[in-house]
């Protein structure tokens, strides 16, 4: 069977370049496209050499660390690399389900199916598997009240989970309001108690409760993400603590 150099390189580009982006998206990474770009071409070249000669199969390891380094830094570039692995597995899980269901005939070798054939139903199915991980995590999100934060501010940043609640309408300078609890942000104030902070803010946000009204310092985060889509919102700052597994509120 011949195997055409470019267009080797140019599925194992494009099959890197939607599991990068979809790794990103799930896990609300911010992105640089040049980076993620020189993986995926790094990826794309090590399948062309591997195909030309016969390196052995324990560097794909070394390949996929060298990947992840290229494309997110070596700050926690062991759980980066775990997590695409799994990642990629699914992928090529869904793939061999669709194929024994379609009658196609794919192989699996060292984690990686080979795509080198005329079967172009199957190589669709295994690029189109990133994208239904995205899909999946959008479903799940939706189904839950529950959403994952992360925040960056004055070069520091924290994550944190935080419930949905339709019936917080609060709105500032027209955005709307996330809440969080005091422990929830203070990493992005060091050396500051919450009475320090209160008494430093600039600017809060008036809300009313049953028998209680009061006001909370907000400030603008640099960048929000919420179920790692960006969002326009400003944060309020409570003392309260939160009861159950979130730490603060968020509204449409």
């Amino acid at each position: 069977m011949t195997i055409y150099a470019d267009e080797l390189f140019a599925v194992n580009f494009i099959s890197n370049m939607l599991l990068l982006l979809a790794y990103t998206a799930i896990f609300g990474i911010k992105r640089s496209y040049a980076r993620l770009a020189i993986a995926s071409s790094a990826g794309g070249i090590y399948a062309v050499c591997e195909a030309v000669w016969d390196i052995p199969a324990v560097l794909r390891a070394a390949m996929l660390l060298a990947m992840v380094f290229i494309a997110f830094g070596r700050h926690k570039l062991m759980l980066h690399a775990f997590r695409v692995m799994l990642m990629t597995v699914f992928a090529e899980g869904i793939t061999l389900i669709a194929s024994s269901v379609l009658g196609a005939n794919a192989k699996l070798a060292a984690l990686r199916i080979t795509l080198f054939a005329p079967e172009l139903p199957l190589l669709l199915l295994y690029l189109f598997s990133y994208p239904l991980l995205l899909i999946a995590k959008k479903v799940t999100a939706n189904s839950s009240r529950i959403r994952n934060v992360y925040i960056r501010y004055n070069n520091r940043e924290t994550r944190f989970r935080v419930l949905y609640d339709s019936g917080n309408l609060l709105k500032h300078r027209g955005k709307p309001v996330l809440i969080a609890e005091w422990k929830a942000v203070e990493e992005l104030f060091p050396c500051m108690t919450y009475e320090e902070y209160k008494d430093q803010a600039s600017d809060f946000v008036f809300y009313r409760t049953i028998g209680k009204n009061g006001a909370a310092p907000v400030f603008e985060p640099d960048v929000c993400r919420i179920d790692g889509e960006l969002k326009e919102v400003s944060a309020a700052v409570a003392e309260r603590s939160f009861a159950g597994q979130y730490k603060g509120i968020i509204g449409e």
